[in-house]
């Protein structure tokens, strides 16, 4: 196989690769130092679902950044005022909860202000992804926001899923966000 383009005229595909080599090299980077690099592909996550969706984004993973609440419940009503979906049932959420498996809240808008929308909750994953696979608690979260219409749940990996398993994988996971269609919303 030949490189078609330099590295750095590829940086988000070439960032995902660096990414995906902590699993099979974890002690090669210091574990607060990987932490920021796996923050930074959530945020690379954060804006190919949003391009994909030509929508709305929110890094929601814990540790939160910038303007989202840090407490859960907080996040919670955060995210209900963002998308512009009802409340659910904030008590169901554990008193220790992160961010309840959910990295990404992205949402296709109609720009009407009422709800029912496409909505994509989606999990990062950047050690084995197939054991995340069936991670993505799609029930609990119908629980916490009342959507109108039931979110697509999605599964961001900087890995290739390989052709024979695409199919299998989609079936448990949902949409899939592979290094390759990360970074061709990235380029």
């Amino acid at each position: 196989m030949e490189r078609t383009v330099a590295w750095d005229k590829a940086i988000a595909y070439s960032f995902q690769l660096l990414v995906s080599l902590h699993s099979s090299y974890p002690s090669a980077v210091p574990k607060n130092e990987w932490k920021k690099g796996l923050k930074l592909f959530e945020r690379l996550s954060t804006c190919a679902i949003g391009k994909y969706l030509n929508g709305e984004s929110l890094n929601i993973g814990f540790p939160r950044e910038g303007i989202i609440p840090r407490r859960f419940v907080d996040c919670l009503d955060y995210v209900c005022r963002e998308v512009g979906e009802p409340k659910g049932d904030f008590k169901i959420a554990r008193q220790a909860a992160k961010d309840e498996g959910v990295d990404i809240v992205a949402w296709a808008p109609f720009g009407d202000g009422r709800s029912g929308q496409v909505v994509f909750l989606v999990q990062c994953a950047c050690g084995d992804w197939r054991d995340k696979a069936n991670d993505i608690p799609t029930r609990i979260w119908s629980k916490l926001v009342s959507w109108a219409c039931e979110p697509v749940p999605s599964l961001a990996f900087p890995f290739v899923c390989d052709k024979s398993d695409w199919t299998y994988y989609s079936n448990v996971a949902g949409i899939l966000l592979d290094r390759l269609r990360i970074a061709s919303l990235c380029p």
